[in-house]
């Protein structure tokens, strides 16, 4: 919403596939800026498995912060399906950024734990799937106050929680894939 806000020519989309995890943002939304609301925000309520075609290319930016379940695996994996998204929605030239951590749980379920030789590993097999790394890092505080997350202040990201930053962008040329 934030985004929303302070770019109001920029169409700003929420994407989760729990519609509680939006409920309070969408609100808010709605009731900013008297009673037309952020009309540049728009929420949608279905899995990144399942995102409409209508999307596809518009993006300059794409933001996928501590995703769980199905869309974490197919990050950390990263799985064919969340590569082929990336680039299914970015348009060429534009970037992805993803904020990613794993817990012992996850880690015991078959995640990799990411750790600095993991997170680089992850971030070479992106390049392989044609996504160049910009940068790959560790989360720090000031990011989770940039991310204005409180899932990740909630999971006590630095502190007591490792995450890790990774920016992509899309290819511009022949390279990218075609929609």
């Amino acid at each position: 919403m934030r985004e929303a806000r302070t770019h109001p020519r920029t169409l700003v989309v929420g994407i989760d596939a729990d519609a509680g995890a939006m409920r309070e943002r969408s609100a808010a939304a709605g009731r900013s800026q008297g009673h037309l609301g952020l009309p540049n925000a728009l929420f949608l309520v279905v899995g990144a498995e399942r995102l409409p075609h209508d999307l596809d290319g518009l993006a300059d930016e794409l933001r996928v912060t501590l995703p769980w379940g199905s869309l974490l695996h197919g990050a950390i994996g990263p799985e064919t399906w969340f590569v082929e998204l990336i680039h299914r929605l970015l348009r060429p030239g534009g970037r992805a950024q993803l904020v990613l951590s794993t817990d012992p749980r996850e880690v015991a379920a078959g995640l990799p734990r990411l750790d600095s030789v993991s997170a680089r590993a992850l971030a070479d097999t992106y390049a392989r799937g044609g996504l160049q790394p910009l940068c790959v890092r560790r989360v720090t505080t000031a990011d989770v106050n940039e991310l204005g997350s409180s899932w990740a202040k909630r999971l006590g990201i630095p502190a007591r929680r490792e995450a890790w930053f990774f920016g992509l962008r899309a290819p511009v040329g022949r390279g990218h894939v075609q929609r």
